[in-house]
């Protein structure tokens, strides 16, 4: 079955602290460049560019320096369009 709608980017919301190396993106492809946008957690609206990657099999980030994010943060992992 196909999906009638489908995000271009995952949503990350935390409601504790945590510190993240790894992040797995679901369907995502291997080798894609993904880009973590910090996001109002509220609002959505997005701020700077955290981090930036590349998708590896099954879709897992790994990232080069762990990320610190606090109860309440959340952000936005968008994976680059392929041509």
């Amino acid at each position: 079955m196909l999906p009638l709608y489908r995000d271009p980017h995952y949503l990350f919301r935390f409601a504790d602290s945590r510190i993240i190396a790894r992040i797995r993106l679901e369907g995502a492809t291997a080798g894609q460049r993904v880009k973590l946008v910090r996001v109002d957690a509220s609002t959505l609206k997005q701020s700077d560019v955290i981090a930036e990657a590349n998708i590896g099999a099954d879709g897992w980030v790994e990232l080069a320096e762990p990320l610190i994010v606090h109860a309440g943060e959340a952000f936005v992992a968008a994976p680059s369009q392929l041509e």
